[in-house]
């Protein structure tokens, strides 16, 4: 299942609902399957530093454990 981000078309309530593969959701304000699926935000790891060297940024936890460092 993936989460996903909506907004109804009739009572333009927004939401975030788990949808499986092939299943049609439905708004659960007003019961419409006419929804509009928003673009969602996510987070990224840039693998550059300030310094623009090779190195990849510190995480903190010490070396070699968790693989960024």
């Amino acid at each position: 299942m993936r989460l996903y981000q909506y907004k109804c078309a009739q009572c333009e309530k927004e939401m975030e609902l788990l949808v499986r593969n092939g299943e049609t959701p439905t708004c659960p304000s007003c019961g419409s399957e006419d929804l509009e699926r928003q673009v969602g935000r996510f987070a990224a790891l840039s693998g550059s530093s300030a310094s623009g060297g090779d190195t990849p940024p510190s995480c903190g936890c010490g070396p070699g454990c968790c693989g960024l460092n």
